[in-house]
């Protein structure tokens, strides 16, 4: 008889993973060994994980601090009109405004009827118009803060302010800027329209 194959049990180790084989009818399994490393190299790649982790957080450190510097830099103004009013729209001066999306009028004037007088549709023609010649004098895109309800009722809970008060915005604005909470406008013409309406902009505000 010719001799017996040879045994899986016997394989020496060096492949990753489990190895399963037959063997004269019986399963045989044989576990391989992981690659072995040196005090030297743990501690190597341990360095190697915490100085990339470093670099990851002091990546998003500058991140945010460039965008707070940003937001406090920006002349901000809680309304339109007080933008227009305002003498610090000089050219290549960029500002930025609160407004209220679509989605969130309703509820707005609903709960502040003193803010929001007026149909809708005049609402969004008279902030399209009126950005157009805030843009006109500085050259400038705009840079826009949605406002929310409910964000902006729990913003001046804490502050124990009203949110009717202009100061409370302002500081609604700037938390919602250092979020990141903000559009450029005028957007391209193909792009969603700015108000929220879910068309293009050419089709949407862009025709008043």
């Amino acid at each position: 008889m010719g001799a017996d194959p040879p045994d899986p049990l016997n394989t020496p180790p060096g492949l990753p993973g489990t190895v399963r084989a037959l063997s004269y009818g019986r399963e045989v399994t044989t576990l391989t060994q992981a690659p072995v490393r040196t005090a030297a190299q743990r501690a190597a790649v341990r360095d190697a994980e915490r100085c990339a982790a470093e670099a990851v957080g002091r990546a998003a450190e500058a991140t945010l601090a460039l965008r707070r510097a940003t937001a406090r830099e920006l002349p901000t103004f809680p309304d339109t009109q007080e933008l227009l009013a305002s003498g610090r729209l000089l050219a290549g001066v960029q500002a930025r405004t609160l407004f209220w999306p679509r989605q969130e009028l309703a509820a707005a004037q609903e709960r502040w009827p003193e803010l929001l007088e007026g149909d809708v549709e005049a609402y969004y023609w008279g902030l399209e118009h009126s950005w157009r010649e805030v843009r006109g004098r500085s050259g400038r895109n705009l840079v826009l803060v949605p406002a929310r309800v409910e964000p902006l009722a729990a913003h001046a809970e804490a502050l124990g302010e009203s949110v009717t008060e202009s100061s409370t915005r302002h500081s609604y604005l700037q938390a919602r800027h250092e979020l990141g909470d903000v559009a450029s406008w005028p957007p391209a013409r193909n792009d969603c329209c700015w108000c929220g309406s879910g068309a293009k902009y050419k089709k949407c505000c862009a025709r008043g």
